[in-house]
């Protein structure tokens, strides 16, 4: 099954399957192999467990554009992201997002992001790329911790800016570094 990992927690596995969230228990070798993104997912018959994951490659990265090694380095901002979308697409793309989960008990938001790039100025068609980005009050800095439901909305549009302009590093919105604000 296609879908979307958005979340993994110890052996809990959330994934978004057309506009659908839902949790998964994972066996024990597969955790290792876990990862946020597009995947393929299989299930065990018996113990209903995802026995499976096979990752997803949305597009290799650009030449060149090997991580240094150091997390701090590998990271961009947001606003970075966007003025290069800007840029390659001289300005012709949209950003839609959808709130697509939110507990508001739990203070946990889940929102979809699609950048669509159009073939040409007059169409509607184009490109599309789609992410999910998700925020809690916890893991967002102390800034912006009130605002945790547009955090997720940033994520998730950086998400999809990075596909977008295949740009594989990080944005700091992404992470733990958000916090340190």
């Amino acid at each position: 099954m296609l879908v979307t990992i958005v979340k993994i927690e110890g052996d809990q596995l959330t994934v978004v399957k057309d506009e659908k969230v839902k949790t998964y228990t994972m066996q024990d070798n597969v955790l290792p192999f876990a990862k946020l993104g597009l995947s393929d997912i299989s299930f065990n018959d018996k113990t209903e467990k995802v026995s499976m994951i096979k990752m997803q490659s949305i597009e290799a990265p650009k030449k060149g554009s090997q991580p240094s090694g150091n997390f701090a380095e590998d990271l961009i901002k947001f606003e970075d992201l966007l003025s290069e979308a800007h840029k390659k697409f001289k300005g012709n793309f949209s950003i839609q997002t959808k709130l697509i989960e939110v507990d508001w008990e739990k203070k946990h938001a889940l929102v979809k992001a699609r950048v669509l790039v159009p073939f040409n100025r007059s169409e509607t068609e184009g490109t599309m790329y789609e992410a999910y980005g998700d925020a809690t009050q916890d893991n967002c800095g102390t800034l912006v911790n009130k605002h945790w439901v547009r955090m997720a909305e940033t994520r998730a549009i950086a998400r999809a800016l990075r596909w977008a302009t295949n740009n594989a590093k990080t944005a700091v919105e992404e992470t733990e570094e958000a916090k340190k604000e």
